[in-house]
C-alpha cells in the first residue's frame, strides 16, 4: 500500500494525515511503482483520493474496547499556490486484497473496501494521557535511547508529567527515540504531548478515559487516542 508518511504545507492545510493510503490521482489507480510518476505529471489543480482507517468504537468496558476498524475515503484537490503537495509517501507491501484489486482496476470503489479486526483487550492499568506544552523550555529529560521520562520540574511537573511516562506522539506526530527532540523542538506552542502512563492506582474512571477518546478522528494532532496511539498502548500492554 502507499502510505503518505509526513505532510507539510498545502497538504496538511488540505487535512491529510500521516497514515492515510493513497489509491488515485484523477481517475487514475495507481501502485507503488507508478505513483510517482502520475503524481509528476499531473498538471495543477489536480485530484488525489486517500484511505483513511478509524476505529469505531461499540462498546466501553472497565478494562476492555472492542470496536470496529474500517476505511473511509478522503478526496483532496491539491493546487500549485506553493509549488508542491507537500507531502510524501512510504510503501510497506502490505494490504488487504480488495484494496490491491482497487489498484489493479478492480471496479469496486475504495469505500466499499472495510477491515473488521478488533483491538485486544489491554490490562487497565495502563492509560494514556495529553498534555499541552505552552512553554519552553518545559522541564522534561528523557532517557538516552528511549522516549521515556527520566526526570521532571518547571511546567511540566506542574501538568502533571511524571519519571516513566512514555512519549507517543508530539503535536499529532507518531516519535521514536531517534526524532522525538527534534519534533519537540521545531514544534510551536501550545502543542500537544500524548504519553503512556503505567498507573496501577488508576481508579476506574481514569481507566476509561483512553477507551472514552476512541471516538476522537484518526490523526487528531494528539488530543484523544487515535489509531496509531491504540497500537502503540496495545504492544506496551503486551509487553
Amino acid at each position: 500500500s502507499l502510505q503518505v508518511d509526513a505532510v507539510k504545507g498545502q497538504a496538511s492545510k488540505l487535512g491529510i494525515m500521516i497514515g492515510d493510503e493513497l489509491v488515485r490521482i484523477n481517475d487514475t489507480n495507481i501502485t507503488p511503482g507508478n505513483w510517482k510518476d502520475y503524481y509528476m505529471a499531473a498538471n495543477c489543480p489536480f485530484r488525489m483520493t486517500l484511505l483513511r482507517k478509524t476505529v469505531q468504537t461499540k462498546a466501553v468496558v472497565a478494562s476492555t474496547a472492542e470496536g470496529d476498524e474500517k476505511l473511509t475515503v478522503v478526496k483532496a484537490i491539491l493546487s500549485d499556490d506553493d509549488g508542491e503537495g507537500g507531502g510524501s509517501t512510504g510503501h510497506n507491501g502490505t494490504g488487504n486484497n480488495d484494496h490491491n484489486n482497487s489498484q489493479n482496476g478492480n471496479s469496486n470503489a475504495p469505500a466499499d473496501v472495510t477491515y473488521a479486526p478488533k483491538p485486544a483487550s489491554l490490562p487497565s492499568r495502563y492509560n494514556v494521557i495529553t498534555r499541552t506544552v505552552t512553554v519552553k523550555p518545559y522541564g522534561m529529560s528523557v532517557a538516552s535511547g528511549t522516549v521515556k521520562v527520566k526526570e521532571v520540574k518547571g511546567a511540566a511537573l506542574e501538568d502533571g508529567v511524571r519519571v516513566g511516562d512514555e512519549i507517543i506522539s508530539i503535536a499529532g506526530v507518531r516519535v521514536e527515540a531517534m526524532d522525538w527532540k527534534e519534533i519537540f523542538r521545531s514544534a510551536a506552542c501550545p502543542f500537544p504531548i500524548t504519553y503512556i502512563v503505567d498507573n496501577p492506582e488508576a481508579s476506574a474512571a481514569e481507566q476509561l478515559s483512553f477507551f472514552n477518546e476512541l471516538d476522537a478522528p484518526e490523526g487528531s494532532f494528539g488530543i484523544g487516542l487515535g489509531e496509531g496511539d491504540f497500537n502503540a498502548l496495545k504492544a506496551k500492554a503486551q509487553e
